[in-house]
């Protein structure tokens, strides 16, 4: 005996850690961080493997501006973000397989459209415009050769 009183000890059936924990949360966040490095490196490369130069340039700038603007989201918003970025490297290679000459995209569904923020909407438009440009100049490159 040490002549230290004993420490308390934690009955059996008790958790190690409450969710609230701090060494719960840097797990969860670890882990979120894999899965998130993970997600944006399968994206660049299914850019790299099936996007034309032009497409390539404009959809590699908007998942690492994307990525950084969800960098200390909170958690409520990063589990949505990831099942989206999901649900597009699934879209794009489904597409990607059966082209047959069309192009890549889909039509946003109303309800969607209608639960973005104002300023989600003008980036929206941003994108939809410099995809526009993007389009444009590759058929442009294409119309040379």
């Amino acid at each position: 005996d040490s002549g230290r009183p004993a420490a308390p000890r934690r009955p059996a059936s008790s958790p190690p850690s409450s969710p609230a924990s701090p060494a719960l949360a840097v797990a969860r966040a670890m882990g979120a961080q894999s899965r998130a490095l993970s997600l944006y490196r399968r994206i660049f490369r299914l850019h790299r493997r099936v996007l034309p130069p032009e497409l390539r340039t404009l959809g590699d700038s908007y998942v690492k501006a994307e990525f950084q603007r969800h960098k200390e989201a909170d958690a409520e918003f990063v589990e949505p973000f990831f099942e989206e970025w999901e649900r597009y490297v699934d879209q794009l290679e489904t597409q990607a397989m059966g082209m047959g000459g069309q192009g890549f995209g889909a039509d946003l569904e109303a309800e969607t459209a209608r639960a973005l923020s104002e300023e989600q909407q003008e980036q929206l438009l941003k994108l939809r415009q410099a995809s526009l440009e993007a389009a444009a100049a590759a058929a442009a490159g294409s119309d040379r050769s």
